[in-house]
């Protein structure tokens, strides 16, 4: 693919197009409708699906997913973006033949429907040129070809998300969310790994085709992280490491482990290790199915009567996570007791 040329020729039937996100006609626009009050779409709207085709002018690349994401603002404004995926990889398949993007007027109808008539002079001939949207209580319905979606408000979290392809597609460098940046991640990322380069992929084995090493499954996405600073999930280490050692000695290591922007190792506390075990089809005492979660990615199993380290304090004592056979618990335990280390990242 040339560089220059901003976006490849959309091949599949699934893309905007002929059979695009309930594509019209700019007749069908109603230029004078204000955006009705009744139906408050301001604001960032986003849905995550998945949708299967081939992208590129030679129909080189496939994806499996897709996030479709408008901002509506209040003056009758907005931006449309549509992100192209793989299963791999939480980036789009390639910055020139993975992504769409346009600016629009909006208006919205008494019945919810919303017309999005776009205004970027520099769309491929390929674009529709109008988009429309139901809004339905608190969320927005669209459609993908056949696949109807429904995007819901987005977080500060995918705001921030958006905001990097934005300038990303907008000539504001390569730098998007997974390239060095912070890592990013959705609810359906939940049970794929995270390499050196930052980037999700779908397991150890696909990270180390793409040239890096992974470093951990991500087993939670939310903000429940137990962290005011770093609110959009966690991610447990694949293995543990440094063998037995004493709590101190566990906290450094987990300082010494390779850096992310906007994230931060540390030792799990109770909170975190439940939130992790919840996540992973299990309960607050039962490790079960996040330990085959992280062996499903191409980790090593949480194994059974073993005794991992947790940083929750209690009095002049640290918790210790006790995995028995059919059952998880937490004991106190002082500093100099040596245990095991298995590392979260929180991100």
């Amino acid at each position: 693919m040339k560089k220059n040329r901003f976006l490849s020729l959309l091949l599949s039937a699934t893309m905007l197009g002929a059979a695009g996100v309930s594509v019209s006609s700019c007749s069908d626009s109603d230029d004078n409708n204000e955006p009705a009050l009744q139906y408050n779409v301001a604001g960032t709207w986003f849905a995550e699906y998945d949708a299967a085709g081939i992208v590129g002018g030679g129909g080189q690349m496939a994806y499996s997913r897709l996030i479709t994401a408008c901002t509506f603002n209040a003056g009758g404004t907005g931006t449309w973006y549509k992100v192209m995926l793989t299963d791999d990889s939480g980036d789009p398949i390639a910055l020139d033949g993975g992504a769409e993007h346009g600016d629009f007027t909006y208006s919205v109808g008494t019945d919810g429907k919303i017309t999005c008539k776009l205004t970027w002079s520099q769309a491929p001939s390929y674009y529709p040129s109008s988009l429309t949207f139901t809004a339905s209580g608190d969320i927005i319905k669209g459609q993908e070809g056949t696949v109807s979606y429904d995007m819901k408000k987005a977080s500060d979290y995918m705001k921030a998300w958006i905001a990097e392809w934005d300038k990303r597609l907008k000539g504001g460098g390569n730098s998007g969310p997974n390239s060095g940046g912070a890592i990013v991640a959705t609810t359906a990322d939940v049970g794929k790994v995270i390499g050196t380069d930052g980037k999700i992929y779908r397991n150890v084995a696909a990270a180390s085709n793409a040239g890096t090493l992974a470093t951990a499954m991500i087993a939670y996405v939310g903000s429940q992280t137990g962290d005011a600073t770093y609110n959009h999930g966690l991610a447990i280490a694949l293995s543990e490491e440094g063998g037995k050692v004493n709590f101190d000695t566990a906290k450094s290591i987990c300082e010494e482990k390779v850096k992310y922007a906007g994230a931060k190792w540390c030792v799990p506390d109770n909170d975190q290790w439940k939130q992790m075990f919840k996540t992973n089809g299990g309960d607050e005492v039962s490790s079960t199915g996040l330990s085959a979660a992280i062996t499903a990615a191409g980790g090593e199993a949480l194994p059974e009567d073993y005794f991992y380290w947790s940083s929750t304090v209690n009095d002049s004592y640290v918790s210790l996570l006790v995995l028995d056979v059919e059952i998880a618990r937490f004991e106190r335990a002082p500093k100099s007791m040596r245990n095991s280390l298995r590392a979260c990242l929180v991100f």
